[in-house]
């Protein structure tokens, strides 16, 4: 596992306001608030966390997961393709433009907007497909267990952990419902 590619990407993932990234007793930690990853070990993400940090992540390190045996490759399969951060904006989300007054204003990236969201339902829990793929990128392993909450999904693999909160009030297609089978 080539840890400075994740923690590159978990830093990227925790570029919002009020991010979440640090080490929180053994595991490194990176949340943008409505996703998280923790990869067990140190892999320079910076500090210790608060110690209060661990109301909101210890009961995901710390969990003995029930829940459904997944293929990652079938996961992955299920999930769009990965075409990486926007070449238009690198990713932000934001464009330059000159706007009628004729000074300069950051603007939406169109190119960004229309790929931004993917809702996709896994079990009963309706994700954002792309925040998904992003997240579960090259961390190894061949199965994981994945459990649902009405507002969350969480896998679980060999020394590391994804958590992505819900859609809410989104259509989808049931078709492409991907199963979950307790075993």
């Amino acid at each position: 596992m080539d840890t400075d590619k994740l923690r590159d990407r978990m830093v990227a993932m925790a570029n919002t306001p009020r991010p979440i990234l640090g080490l929180l007793r053994d595991w490194s930690i990176a949340s943008d608030g409505c996703a998280a990853i923790a990869w067990h070990g140190d892999i320079g993400l910076g500090g210790e966390l608060p110690e209060a940090t661990w109301m909101l992540f210890g009961a995901l390190i710390d969990a003995d997961p029930s829940g459904a045996s997944v293929s990652l490759g079938g996961l992955r399969a299920w999930l769009p393709a990965d075409d990486g951060p926007c070449p238009r904006c690198d990713g932000s989300g934001l464009v330059a433009c000159t706007c009628p007054c004729g000074n300069d204003h950051d603007a939406t990236c169109d190119e960004c907007a229309a790929r931004q969201v993917s809702p996709g339902p896994i079990g009963d829990v309706v994700v954002d497909r792309y925040r998904l793929v992003a997240a579960l990128e090259d961390l190894p392993g061949e199965g994981a267990v994945v459990t649902t909450t009405e507002d969350r999904i969480t896998v679980y693999g060999d020394g590391w952990r994804v958590v992505l909160m819900a859609m809410r009030n989104v259509g989808v297609d049931e078709a492409d419902r991907f199963p979950l089978v307790c075993s």
